[in-house]
């Protein structure tokens, strides 16, 4: 990436250069390409959260709507919202001592690089996982969500198939 913020559409290259990111003037165009186009999986996030015992269980649940002959991976991402914590910002000439941080990586509930899924992804297959995790006194569970997905998991292939989010208390 040669600046920040760099814009990233599903990891897909919409180019012949490699280059995943893309300039701010192609976004609306690719991100309406790739939302009129049918997801091979449906992708569904169902949360419990226990506030006396703080745990958290997040419900998986992928289905595939056509054969994807591609080696995938699930991702599950714990985030929260409204952090208030400072921040440099060069558009106001230094450190914002109340920024608001949105959608911050609290936890990956999965392993980092996402948990391999089987490789045979036939139209009709549905796989549930469930992820437990215990939630820090010191985070806001009302401002968590669970964002899951899957993806291509091919050496010269990270392309998003599918994504879903859902709120730890609803």
């Amino acid at each position: 990436v040669t600046g920040w913020p760099a814009i990233f559409i599903d990891r897909k290259d919409f180019g012949d250069d490699d280059y995943l990111a893309e300039l701010p003037e192609n976004v609306v165009t690719y991100t309406g390409n790739q939302v009129a186009e049918s997801a091979p999986i449906n992708l569904y996030v169902e949360n419990t959260f226990d506030a006396e015992t703080r745990i958290l269980t997040a419900k998986i649940t992928v289905k595939y709507t056509e054969t994807v002959s591609s080696v995938n991976q699930l991702s599950v991402a714990l985030v929260e919202s409204d952090i208030i914590a400072a921040q440099v910002d060069d558009n106001v000439g230094g450190e914002v001592e109340d920024y608001e941080h949105n959608h911050v990586l609290r936890k990956m509930l999965s392993f980092y690089q996402g948990d391999p899924l089987p490789e045979e992804n036939v139209a009709g297959r549905v796989y549930e996982f469930t992820y437990s995790f215990t939630i820090p006194e010191t985070w806001v569970a009302e401002n968590m969500e669970i964002i899951a997905f899957v993806n291509t998991a091919e050496a010269d292939n990270k392309e998003v198939l599918q994504a879903a989010e859902g709120a730890v208390v609803e």
